[in-house]
């Protein structure tokens, strides 16, 4: 889809496996074909009048239509004589075209691997539409981490068609700062169907804003002008919507964070800033993390602080976090070539 990230997922997962596989570019040999051919029409009309008899005349045109895009796609492949592999990855053989080429190779004898794209859970809550990433999921599956495994495991699908391949990111670790002074504490938002969430956690801590100097980083589908205003009101600084998350992963900058719902939780604690996880009751399912670091009220905001004071001092915070990356977001764990090899 053009998607940045998603390049980039791509190329640092290719440099892993370093030069044992070939690039099947979808935009051009699976986009859906339209060809006009009677014989094809013919089948597909047969097909939907045959196994299609619940729906309305105008559903049953629309789903032999698509079918005939299926069967001139099928064909588009088979005149293509694309090379034969031994494994095939696809970025989400979830998806529709993606699925179908993932088909279409393990006819041949293929073995089939789709990506996930994050720390997955199964929800319960708020349910989103991308849940089809382990709904719909029939094949192998590179995940990211022992918790996405033990997730999918409980949702129910075959863990031997589980792989953990670790976290395809570049990332390097760094360690949080001694000199840390707990102050300065990055508020990390959650996207705008998480607004009333993301204003109860605001408001929630504005009882400290003398205490702390917080500063709000928006998700991108939030309005800017509405959280200025919040933030202004309550003494916040609201950072900038042309600076990135990753610009702000620094820990010269922030001492610690407190996030909503978002997997920026784990990327912004392998910056070197422990994080808490706001905990807003039933709205959604949380990211998996540390037992200590879940805040709901400001008794327990200010009892998570004075924890992660305590094992700042200790020199136990950075353990816990490395072992919460390890096991929930796959950081240090790279067995994508011992998966994949030929």
């Amino acid at each position: 889809g053009g998607r940045k990230d998603h390049e980039q997922t791509f190329l640092n997962i290719a440099s892993r496996i370093n030069d044992c596989y070939q690039v099947i570019n979808k935009s051009s040999c699976l986009e859906w074909a339209f060809v006009f051919n009677l014989i094809t029409i013919a089948k597909a009309i047969w097909l939907v009048y045959k196994n299609v008899k619940s729906q309305s005349f105008s559903k049953r045109i629309y789903i032999a239509g698509r079918v005939c895009m299926i069967m001139n796609t099928i064909n588009l492949l088979r005149r293509l004589n694309l090379p034969e592999q031994k494994r095939l990855v696809c970025y989400s053989v979830v998806h529709e075209t993606e699925n179908l080429l993932g088909q279409f190779f393990k006819q041949r004898g293929t073995e089939v691997f789709g990506l996930t794209h994050g720390a997955q859970i199964v929800y319960k809550k708020n349910i989103p539409l991308d849940v089809l990433n382990y709904e719909n999921l029939e094949e192998n599956c590179l995940v990211w981490s022992q918790m996405t495994k033990d997730e999918y495991v409980k949702y129910g699908i075959d863990e031997n068609k589980l792989f953990i391949a670790g976290y395809p990111k570049n990332i390097v670790v760094t360690p949080v700062s001694q000199n840390n002074q707990m102050r300065r504490c990055l508020v990390l938002l959650c996207r705008k169907t998480y607004d009333a969430s993301n204003i109860r956690l605001l408001e929630m801590l504005e009882k400290f804003a003398n205490e702390f100097k917080f500063s709000v980083k928006l998700h991108p589908s939030c309005d800017y002008n509405f959280y200025k205003e919040v933030c202004d009101s309550k003494g916040y600084f609201i950072i900038p919507k042309e600076i990135l998350l990753t610009d702000c992963m620094d820990n010269s900058k922030y001492d610690f964070a407190v996030a909503v719902n978002t997997t920026s939780y784990y990327e912004i604690q392998a910056a070197g800033i422990p994080c808490l996880r706001f905990d807003d009751g039933d709205v959604y399912d949380l990211p998996r993390g540390i037992d200590n670091d879940r805040v709901a009220t400001e008794d327990e905001f200010n009892e998570a602080v004075h924890w992660l004071k305590g094992k700042i001092k200790s020199d136990e915070i950075d353990t816990i976090i490395n072992n919460n990356l390890n096991h929930n977001l796959g950081v240090g764990i790279d067995n994508y070539r011992e998966i994949l090899k030929p």
